[in-house]
């Protein structure tokens, strides 16, 4: 029979009945817990659930039982704290669960062993306590003489107490079996305690475990503030306490995972970003499909980790989700090249940090291999700096792991680097990309072997970086500070390497001198455009469409201003802050265009602060159609947005304003679908499947009362036509109508609704309305007239064809764009731009060559050209960000128009600009 049976006689042992001895246990779990972080002992420890404190090591197959105890009088057989420990002791290692671990019970004081007087064997529990361990067998068996003495009443009471109520004879059955155990067992289990008598006066005993703990946590291998030793230990001590009340018995474990949690949390405000990263994947490591928010953000801990708590053993987790990643079938290029870079660098870091070689780096070789072999597939050209830096780290790595990498292989990634430069170099778009390629040219030349000695590099790449300075005045997107910045660091290394290479400082010294007046200019421009955000701030707080068109003005500079790879993120919110202020005046696709170069702004900076915007760029354009009333436009984005915004904001749905007032813009589309056109009912059910429970469970309490609302509206199409420009769903059928009423006319664009023709309309669309907010900032009457203008647009292949009136009908045939070539791109932009004044100069009831005048001025004094075409084209960034796949989804091409789709009313937005 199982010993199991036995476990019906263990009784409720008692905490010290004191709020001192309550305080006491937890401070000697938090030593414990401390001592095994700091040992890298991965032990969890359960709080006030078998015992005071449990502690198992599964892998070891290892646990151990504690009774603490806080008393101001010594201790003996004789004393019922002892008694009642050892019963308890006694009934945990009858259990089942532990008979093949290796279990200790610890009795653990402050106090000492009593004296010696009748009765007590005070003598025989100091004589255990000294040869615990070590146990003679004539010891032993008086030690198991008198354990059987203090249990075997503890077992007849407790037979007493349930006789008359043991109808099933289980109690008895389990009295028959303790008298019948062997000798072994007991043998056995009195091996297994162990007496822990500090001999600490009760006075002083806390005192003392707290400046033990407090200089534990000072050994942390984590980013400790020592003047804070106290605050964290009342955090960790709170966090046990809590811990040992909650009901819940799983949640009274204590990890080591948990521990560096805390102590990261109580840090900054990166550290708190990295304590949650931390536990988020330390409790999930596993990666099931390529997700861009997740593998960011898996980046982002990765090289915290690296750069800042390389000692802390949280490696291998950051590792081993990197693996996952690299091992993705689904993951792009560009992102598995990153992953292979973050995977070794950290991984040799890790060992760096140890002191050792990791013998496992030759399996990995495979790796860099195919990181040179798609070298030319990144984000942007400025991701050749993580290159130079990669072969570096390559080469290194090359004279500690035989087999890495061998000499050969890297001249030959050395050259097909510089080929790359040189190629990039030779064919730089603009200026701006001219100066970053020949940064990376001298960075290069400085970083990798080249044959040549260090002085003769220095000064090589010197002469190369002189080259940027006379472009500087040319070059609005480029600033050299940074590259000022990275001499400073380099000149700083020079200096710790000793007297010879003092020459080296010298000219890196003297380059600085000669930027020194250049390199602060980005500061400078950077706090003007912070001064002309503030203005424009200003100007939309005023509200009124002229003070939203004059605020373009501003918004449109900063965006210029912040087009710099260090102020990236600031250049992205201005773009999707120029998208609001068109939202603001009825110019939709404007607004959508430059939310879609956001996206393509975040996309190709490859940097995942700034791709950490993605959500908020999709969810701009997803207000765009909405208020357009393109449905099934919205219903497509929505999906992108939706996964970008979990991904990378951890779920932002239930706390963002801007999250919750879009969800609240897509219940309004599903529910009211079925009224605006009821043949979409079906698809409209099949959506809210693809939303699961973000639907119908986590966004329940927004949902659920729309749709009461809506239930209880009598007039359901007044109810959704005040809240968007054109009827709802107006993107639906084989042609698309888009429909916009500004500056007097009712524009009217007709296009094949297929993905390509979508992008060339809309294009169309996004310049016509930048131009009319242009023409309606300058204050000037043009005298429009108001009447519908339709223009029928066509794709044609090759040159961009001139504009064709058949009736009251113009037919725009218009090239697709898919290119990222400046000179290209503004050629088919001056020719879209062409085609808006040839219909303005001929609809126009004042002459034309007045109108010609004037449209000139605007692209010559306001700069109307940049405003029309952003980061890149509209094409471009909307093939990005919306591929046919999502296009294709909802079918909208295979559903009528809707019906009394153009009895909806148009109100001209742009009516008052004076």
């Amino acid at each position: 029979m199982s010993t199991n049976l036995l476990n019906l006689f263990s009784k409720a042992t008692d905490a010290t009945a004191t709020e001192q001895g309550f305080h006491y246990q937890k401070l000697k779990t938090l030593k414990t817990w401390l001592e095994n972080r700091i040992a890298g002992k991965d032990e969890l420890i359960f709080c006030d659930t078998d015992d005071d404190i449990v502690q198992r090591d599964t892998a070891a197959g290892a646990t151990k039982f504690r009774q603490v105890k806080l008393y101001s009088t010594n201790f003996s057989f004789s004393t019922d704290e002892v008694t009642k420990s050892l019963a308890n002791f006694f009934m945990l290692y009858t259990q089942g669960e532990y008979l093949f671990e290796e279990v200790v019970f610890a009795f653990e004081t402050n106090a000492g062993i009593a004296k010696e007087t009748r009765g007590n064997d005070a003598d025989l529990l100091r004589e255990w306590a000294e040869h615990q361990g070590d146990l003679s067998d004539e010891l032993l068996e008086r030690c198991v003489t008198r354990v059987k003495q203090i249990l075997d009443p503890y077992i007849a009471d407790g037979y007493a107490k349930e006789k008359a109520k043991d109808h099933e004879g289980l109690f008895l059955k389990a009295k028959n079996l303790y008298e019948r155990l062997p000798d072994d067992f007991w043998r056995s289990f009195v091996k297994s305690v162990r007496w822990e008598f500090d001999v600490i006066p009760r006075d002083t005993a806390i005192p003392q475990l707290t400046a033990e703990i407090a200089q534990l946590i000072g050994q942390l291998p984590l980013p400790v503030n020592t003047k804070q030793v106290s605050s964290y230990i009342a955090d960790l001590h709170w966090e046990i306490v809590q811990r040992t009340i909650d009901k819940d018995p799983e949640r009274r474990v204590l990890s080591n995972g948990l521990l560096d949690y805390l102590i990261l949390h109580h840090g900054d405000k990166e550290s708190h970003w990295y304590a949650a990263l931390f536990d988020k994947w330390s409790a999930d490591p596993k990666v099931g499909r390529f997700h861009v928010g997740s593998f960011l953000e898996v980046v982002s801990a990765t090289r915290h980790c690296r750069w800042n708590l390389i000692e802390t053993g949280h490696a291998p987790l950051w590792l081993e989700v990197m693996q996952q990643f690299i091992r993705l079938p689904d993951i792009p290029i560009p992102f598995k090249r990153k992953a292979i870079y973050e995977y070794l660098f950290l991984k040799m870091q890790a060992a760096r940090a140890k002191g050792e070689a990791d013998a496992s780096m030759a399996a990995d070789a495979p790796l860099v291999v195919e990181y040179f072999e798609h070298l030319e597939e990144r984000h942007e050209l400025a991701d050749i700096e993580e290159d130079i830096s990669f072969l570096q780290i390559v080469t290194a790595e090359s004279k500690i792991t035989e087999g890495f990498a061998d000499d050969a292989a890297i001249e030959a990634w050395t050259e097909k680097l510089r080929s790359s430069i040189n190629t990039h170099l030779n064919n730089a778009r603009d200026v701006n990309e001219h100066c970053l390629m020949l940064e990376m040219k001298g960075t290069a030349l400085m970083s990798l072997r080249h044959g040549m000695h260090d002085i003769e590099k220095v000064k090589a790449a010197m002469d190369i970086f002189r080259q940027i300075v006379p472009l500087l005045p040319s070059a609005n997107h480029y600033t050299i500070s940074l590259l000022s910045e990275l001499l400073k660091q380099m000149a700083d290394v020079y200096r710790l390497l000793g007297e010879k290479f003092e020459n080296m400082v010298d000219e890196i010294e003297r380059f600085r001198l000669e930027i020194a007046m250049a390199a602060p200019e980005t500061d400078r421009r950077l706090k003007a455009a912070k001064d002309l955000v503030q203005s424009g701030a200003t100007l939309l707080a005023a509200g009124g469409t002229r003070n939203f068109l004059r605020a373009l003005t501003i918004f449109h500079k900063v965006v210029e201003v912040w087009r710099m790879q260090e102020t990236m993120d600031a250049h992205v919110l201005a773009l999707l802050g120029i998208g609001q202020v068109y939202h603001a005046l009825g110019a939709n696709f404007a607004g959508k265009y430059y939310a879609l170069c956001a996206i393509w702004s975040a996309w190709h900076t490859g940097d995942e602060k700034v791709m950490a915007k993605l959500g908020d760029c999709y969810g701009m354009v997803f207000h765009a159609d909405y208020l357009q009333g393109a449905w099934f436009s919205a219903l497509g984005e929505y999906l992108p947005y939706m996964n970008y915004q979990k991904e990378l904001k951890n779920g932002g749905h239930l706390t963002d304003d801007r999250v919750i007032k879009n969800f609240l813009d897509l219940v309004l589309i599903l529910e009211s679908a079925e009224k605006v056109h009821p043949d979409l009912v079906h698809l409209i059910n099949d959506y809210k499947t693809r939303l699961g429970d973000l639907y119908t469970k986590e966004m329940a309490y927004l949902v659920e009362p729309l749709q009461a609302h809506l239930k209880a509206t009598e007039d359901h199409r007044s109810f959704v036509v005040e809240r968007v420009m054109d009827a709802p769903f107006n993107d639906a059928g084989a042609e698309r109508f888009i429909r916009f009423k500004m500056l007097g006319p009712t524009w009217e664009i007709r296009f094949q609704n297929d993905h390509v023709m979508t992008a060339i309309a809309e294009e169309f669309a996004a310049v016509l309305q930048v131009i009319l907010c242009e023409i309606g900032r300058s204050g000037k009457d043009i005298a429009l007239p108001e009447k519908t203008i339709c223009i029928n647009i066509e794709q044609c292949d090759g040159q961009m064809e001139w504009p064709v009136l058949e009736g009251e009908i113009w037919t725009l045939r218009i090239p697709a764009a898919d290119k990222h070539e400046p000179g290209t791109i503004r050629m088919h932009y001056a020719g879209v731009g062409n085609h808006v004044r040839s219909i303005l100069s001929e609809i126009s009831l004042l002459p034309k060559d007045e109108v010609e005048t004037f449209y000139l001025s605007l692209l010559k004094e306001r700069q109307m050209g940049q405003k029309a075409l952003s980061v890149t084209s509209y094409q471009r960034a909307y093939f990005q960000a919306m591929d046919e796949e999502i296009f294709d989804l909802l079918a909208r091409r295979h559903f009528s128009q809707v019906p009394g789709r153009f009895d909806h009313p148009l109100i001209d937005t742009l009516a008052v600009t004076a």
